[in-house]
């Protein structure tokens, strides 16, 4: 009988050993996100006339960059006659005359269509984002109950399997007492 309760007690020992570590394995783990990103608000415009980008708001300035009619810039704004335009990492200026108010009220037409639906499309990521998230939740959730379960279940079978044994050890001790 001393045996038997030994190797009971040594067996559930071992079992709580090796369980225990996966346990801490198993626990929740936090997940962060960041992004580091620089923006620049303006609107895309579409050139009515051949034109020279210029490092100042002067043409005496450095001529830094040149744009065919149709070509359309990043501008920035609008500054004493000049557009502010972002091209290729810069702060650029060209004439304000590159540009006729048909163009401009065209570009603006197309920017706050553009603007709906990139607002469309970023709301639809948000959501599909959260979807997301959701579902990796809910699988670690999931999977944390099913280790659980599997823990209970190893459990329960070593219990029956201990109980069994002892039944069976005091069955045959008062089957040789009855003797």
């Amino acid at each position: 009988m001393k045996k038997v309760l030994l190797t009971l007690i040594s067996f559930t020992a071992v079992l709580a050993l090796v369980l225990l570590p996966v346990t801490a394995i198993a626990s929740d783990t936090a997940i962060s996100f960041s992004t580091d990103a620089q923006s620049v608000a303006g609107q895309v415009m579409t050139l009515t006339q051949d034109t020279k980008a210029y490092a100042e708001a002067d043409e005496s300035s450095e001529e830094k960059a040149t744009f065919s009619k149709g070509e359309t810039v990043y501008v920035v704004e609008s500054i004493d006659g000049w557009y502010q335009i972002f091209f290729k990492g810069e702060n650029l200026y060209i004439p304000a005359g590159s540009f006729t108010e048909e163009g401009i009220a065209s570009a603006m037409e197309a920017n706050e269509e553009l603007a709906k639906e990139v607002s469309k499309e970023l709301s639809q990521a948000e959501k599909d984002d959260f979807a997301a998230i959701e579902n990796y939740e809910l699988k670690k959730m999931s999977d944390r109950n099913v280790f659980i379960w599997k823990i209970v279940i190893v459990v329960l079978t070593i219990a029956i399997v201990a109980v069994s044994i002892v039944i069976g050890i005091m069955n045959a001790k008062s089957s040789k007492e009855s003797e």
